[in-house]
């Protein structure tokens, strides 16, 4: 095809069809700059139409003619989407995707349609297997309800029009051009015979004949290849100031990110390094993600969902910061504090009433969300024009599209969203009433089926599919993936429709034959309007080699991709000096510091993380999860063995009172326990899970005490949940005692967790795991008079199996503690001695974090990394360290310190 043929053609007043949107544009546009060329000012408006856009123009031209029986109207594709729901839906049948089975019911109609013979009917298909079958009966009913509606779908349109040709007679002599199509289907064949037998004069232009330069390439991964095409591109364009390049991708969809990221890295460098990336881009990119990915559409939609349920956090809060409404970017900022607390009280989803009392009645969005809430909580029924009006409205009350100054591709996503609504509207066709939830679901998937790609200016460089591309006239053309795994692309039946008349009637997709033969024509087509054409291809994969597809083994030719320019900039950038400052400011002597044992604890893990979490104040971003959070379940447990103790009061009573006394008592310290979590947290997690955690607790403390408690030596619990002052290493710490038991000339100090306990031997390395009981002692024994502690103990109430692990004086006979000498090995002779070494090295890791060390110096073993939240602020993993090893950390949850 050339450009002087179709220009002839369109000055002469005839119709040029093709097929596809693209393809239309760049005739048009060809003959614009044709006329501009030969001097003239204005010229008459070029007839290039793709091909459902000619079906269209020729049905309402029919229309006003009367050329048909009845005047029917012409279903656009979300009406018909909505009827084959419909009739799919008839069946009354749970379907794993519904969504999914009118989608391809309704391909597979098109298919039927535009390879069926003019007496064919899906009636056919009634005995076949049960994919067929359903689909006739699926057909069946969604083909009535359009006759119902006395309305023509667009995979029947052809056939209706070719009855109907006979009395155009506006046809008679009309000259209609068919330029770049690969081969017509049966359907649209018939459709072409029936207007030349009408006396319209169709032809389809000569295939060009210029002479072509081929070559290939070969790359080791994907982005070597198109860095290299993109290279090319770039390479070509400067060289010649008016040539254009098209890299035309098999698998564009699946490459679509990366292609992104390295043609802006490419073709835009500047804009990449200053972080501008919201301007015109220098290339065009036929595919586009779908409407409703956009960001002011998925705040519409959600924010709207969020009237009839409730929404995951994460949605929720992506809501709450978002610049699309009243405020705009300031106020979603001060909003962001509200995701905080969601998390600390462990919300994992947000209803509109939480939604709405979060950012309070000072914000500028509350009146808005007060009045949405107001219309759309409990609405009735209404028609789709009824919907899009109250929900447009609902949207612009809470300050949608948002207040900040719009950029051009914003502005266009909004121009959009307000067209698809407008289509939308036309669904009340087949659905004239409809519950909001269904029209949401409804709206939603319209604008899923909506691509948007912003619009920009004439680009010199071109990336598209391969169907994108078919008709087109390139100067270079760059064929990438055309391995011989993916080129010719792979049969691919339709599901609803028998193989074997699929492949009888010769549909592309049902066998490897017709796949070749299109396949080889799409090839030939693409290179022959091609001054040069490079194929290239990805020679290795995780799973083989591939080689090179047969319709594209040309001469080979080696095009290495060069380093892109963030490469080249940071190969040329100068060595940087570093400095390593890992101390703080030192902390004046005796000062008290909010923490308690977790400093000592977390400056034994790694200094950088104690600094980090009491000195800098940072912390992890909470992680809401269904039920209790892990510190809710422990200060459950605390709670409740505190109240329990204070009836029973020593072992004595423990053991005299039967099982059923026993479970009393503890029903009673658990119902104690819940009060000290907020009725609104109770209510804010599944009536299930709430129900279950006061019978687990029940269950887990009796398992413990018949089991634990009752088999130690004699003890008396003399005070629960003690507050005591620790001075130590010139730091003053308040910390919080689990519980202190009178046993035989002394005390033991218990501590209570609710995970694994590490074992003794840990807590005497020189970086000691769990510091807090050794702690406590110390605690204990800087009051007057100094009481002798001959115990320490970590007492697991956990699922699965209750544990204790401790340190007891050789005189002290606790079966499962351990003596010094064995937790030492030999180290330490007594508990004096111990003590002693209590003080020296908690001493010393309390004046390290008073003297300000923060080193990124994380303990080997067991490390602490593997359940820190801190690594991204250290970044201790990009120096290959900080990986867990085997010996793990514990998961114990604990109000050691205040």
């Amino acid at each position: 095809m050339t450009n002087p043929e179709v220009t002839a053609a369109l000055d002469a007043g005839a119709v040029v069809v093709t097929p596809n949107n693209r393809l239309a544009r760049f005739l048009a546009n060809r003959h614009d700059e044709a006329q501009m060329r030969a001097g003239r000012g204005v010229w008459p408006t070029p007839r290039v139409l793709p091909w459902n856009a000619w079906l269209s123009s020729l049905w309402l031209d029919g229309l006003a003619a009367g050329a048909f029986a009845e005047p029917l109207a012409l279903l656009n594709p979300t009406q018909a989407a909505r009827l084959w729901e419909r009739a799919i839906g008839a069946d009354d049948v749970l379907l794993l995707d519904a969504d999914g089975a009118a989608d391809r019911a309704a391909s597979a109609w098109w298919t039927f349609h535009a390879y069926a013979n003019a007496q064919e009917t899906i009636g056919q298909f009634s005995n076949g297997g049960d994919d067929a079958a359903a689909f006739a009966r699926w057909g069946r009913r969604y083909a009535r309800a359009v006759a119902d509606l006395r309305c023509v779908d667009r995979a029947q349109l052809p056939d209706v029009l070719i009855a109907a040709l006979q009395r155009l007679p506006f046809l008679k002599g009309r000259s209609i051009l068919l330029a770049g199509f690969v081969e017509f289907a049966p359907q649209q064949a018939r459709l072409v015979d029936a207007i030349r037998a009408a006396g319209a004069d169709v032809d389809s232009p000569a295939a060009p004949s210029s002479r072509v330069t081929r070559s290939r390439s070969e790359y080791r991964t994907s982005s070597d290849e198109l860095v290299a095409a993109l290279q090319w591109a770039r390479d070509r364009i400067e060289e010649d100031p008016g040539a254009r390049a098209t890299i035309v991708v098999d698998d564009l969809l699946a490459r679509y990110d990366l292609i992104v990221q390295l043609a802006d890295e490419i073709l835009r460098p500047r804009a990449v390094a200053a972080g501008a990336l919201e301007g015109a881009r220098p290339y065009n990119l036929s595919l586009a993600p779908p409407l409703s990915e956009h960001p002011l559409a998925v705040a519409a939609f959600d924010l709207l969902e969020l009237t009839q349920r409730r929404l995951p956090l994460a949605r929720a809060s992506a809501l709450l910061r978002s610049a699309c409404f009243s405020g705009g970017a300031a106020a979603a900022g001060r909003r962001a504090r509200h995701e905080q607390e969601w998390r600390e009280r462990n919300v994992t989803d947000v209803s509109l009433n939480a939604f709405i009392q979060g950012i309070g009645d000072d914000d500028a969005l509350y009146a808005g969300l007060v009045s949405m809430s107001r219309e759309l909580r409990n609405p009735s029924p209404r028609s789709p024009q009824a919907w899009a009006d109250m929900l447009v409205d609902a949207l612009r009350q809470c300050g949608w599209p948002g207040s900040d100054v719009q950029s051009s591709t914003l502005y266009q996503a909004y121009v959009a969203l307000s067209r698809a609504i407008g289509e939308w509207r036309s669904l009340a066709l087949v659905e004239p009433r409809m519950e909001l939830r269904a029209a949401l679901a409804s709206l939603r998937a319209h604008c899923a089926r909506t691509m948007f790609q912003p619009e920009s200016g004439p680009a010199r460089v071109e990336i598209l599919g391969m169907l994108e591309a078919a008709g087109l006239e390139f100067d270079g053309l760059w064929l990438a993936g055309m391995d011989a795994d993916a080129w010719p692309p792979r049969a691919t039946p339709e599901a609803f429709l028998p193989a074997s008349w699929q492949r009888a009637h010769g549909v592309v997709q049902a066998s490897t034959d017709r796949s070749l033969e299109r396949a080889a024509r799409l090839t030939a087509q693409l290179t022959n309007s091609a001054r040069q054409s490079i194929a290239s291809h990805v020679t290795t994969t995780d799973a083989s080699a591939r080689a090179v597809s047969p319709l594209c083994d040309w001469p080979l030719c080696p095009r290495s991709p060069r380093p892109t320019p963030t490469m080249e900039t940071i190969a040329a950038a100068p060595v940087l000096d570093s400095l390593v400052d890992a101390t703080l400011p030192t902390l004046d002597r005796g000062m008290q510091i909010k923490g308690g044992v977790r400093i000592i604890e977390m400056q034994s893990d790694c200094p950088f993380r104690a600094a980090a979490a009491w000195r800098l104040r940072a912390g992890a971003w909470p992680r809401p999860g269904i039920g209790l959070t892990a510190m809710e379940r422990g200060t459950l447990v605390h709670v409740a063995m505190a109240s329990l103790w204070s009836s029973i009061d020593d072992q004595a009573t423990l053991l005299a009172i039967d099982d059923a006394t026993l479970r009393s008592r503890i029903a009673a310290a658990v119902e104690v326990a819940r009060l000290g979590i907020t009725e609104a947290r109770w209510r804010s997690m599944p009536a299930v899970i709430a129900g279950v955690e006061s019978g687990r607790l029940a269950a887990l403390m009796f398992a413990f005490l018949r089991k634990e408690e009752t088999e130690r030596p004699p003890f008396r619990v003399m005070e629960s949940e003690v507050p005591v002052d620790l001075a130590i290493g010139g730091l003053h710490l308040k910390l919080r005692i689990d519980r202190v038991d009178a046993i035989d000339e002394g005390i033991a100090v218990i501590d209570y967790k609710t995970g694994e306990l590490p074992s003794v031997r840990q807590w005497l390395m020189p970086r000691p795991v769990a510091p807090q009981t050794g702690l406590y002692a110390l605690a204990l024994r800087q009051r007057e008079p100094a009481p002798r502690v001959r115990a320490v103990a970590l007492l697991s109430i956990k699922s699965g199996a209750s544990s204790m692990r401790g340190i007891a004086d050789e005189a002290v006979l606790w079966k499962g503690l351990s003596t010094t000498a064995n937790a030492s090995h030999e180290r330490l002779r007594d508990f004096g001695e111990l003590e002693a070494w209590w003080r020296e090295r908690f001493g010393a890791l309390a004046d390290a974090f008073r003297r300000g060390d923060a080193a990124v110096t994380p303990r080997e073993r067991p490390s602490p990394c593997k359940h820190c939240e801190l690594k991204p602020f250290c970044r201790i993993e990009l120096h290959g360290a900080g990986g867990a090893d085997g010996d793990d950390e514990p998961d114990d949850v604990s109000e050691d310190g205040e």
